[in-house]
C-alpha cells in the first residue's frame, strides 16, 4: 500500500483553520510550538499531515 502524498497548504489556509493571526503563527513556530513551514522560493507552505497532527493535538492536549 502506498502512502498518499502530503498536500501543501498556504498561510491563508492555516489562518482560516486556526483563527490565529500571522504574527501568532510565526511566534509559535519560533518557540517550537507549531510546525515549521517548507519554503518554496519566498513562499511558506505547510505539510497538511504535520498541521493536522498539531491541530488534532489541541483537542487531545498533546500539541507541542
Amino acid at each position: 500500500m502506498t502512502d498518499k502524498p502530503d498536500r501543501l497548504v498556504d498561510l491563508a489556509d492555516i489562518l482560516d483553520r486556526t483563527g490565529l493571526c500571522r504574527a501568532t503563527i510565526y511566534k509559535l513556530i519560533q518557540h517550537g510550538k507549531f510546525p515549521r513551514p517548507v519554503k518554496i522560493g519566498t513562499r511558506s507552505k505547510w505539510r497538511s499531515s504535520e498541521f493536522d497532527r498539531w491541530f488534532d493535538g489541541l483537542t487531545t492536549g498533546t500539541a507541542a
